[in-house]
């Protein structure tokens, strides 16, 4: 483990994206979380599914949290979806979602592509999944979790 905390992107952008999430959870029930690793050794999907549980995102009450992975070594990003939002959107939705965040980043707009993905998926987790007057807690943080 590095002694170092790299970051990837400035104040600015951390909180352009952190709002978004803040806003996209603010109507339903799921919840979204971004990881930025400097590189990884596995396959992006299973480091994605293996962090999702490692960070306790499996324990939404309605299995409806998103984890963001973006690799920047790899220059990889993948989307890992619990059961009750990956079913109710569609696998093809989250193959959308994945091709936008890359062609932004292909254009040189990550930090774009990754707040409009974020608002794609805080669409589909209020279609789905509603608070509609229900409490509804914020069960994981907002923060960008960096790996190095």
């Amino acid at each position: 483990m590095s002694l170092f905390k790299f970051k990837a992107f400035s104040k600015e952008e951390e909180k352009k994206i952190q709002q978004a999430i803040r806003e996209s959870e603010k109507l339903t029930t799921g919840e979204i979380r971004l990881l930025v690793a400097a590189n990884i050794s596995d396959d992006i999907l299973k480091f994605a599914e293996k962090k999702f549980h490692q960070m306790g995102m499996y324990n939404t009450n309605n299995r409806n949290a998103v984890l963001f992975v973006l690799c920047l070594k790899k220059r990889q990003v993948a989307v890992w979806a619990d059961e009750g939002i990956y079913k109710a959107a569609g696998e093809e939705f989250w193959k959308n979602i994945v091709e936008e965040i890359v062609g932004n980043f292909k254009e040189n707009h990550g930090v774009d592509g990754i707040v409009s993905a974020i608002r794609h998926c805080g669409d589909a987790l209020r279609k789905f999944f509603p608070a509609e007057g229900k409490e509804n807690p914020n069960e994981l943080s907002d923060e960008i979790e960096y790996e190095s």
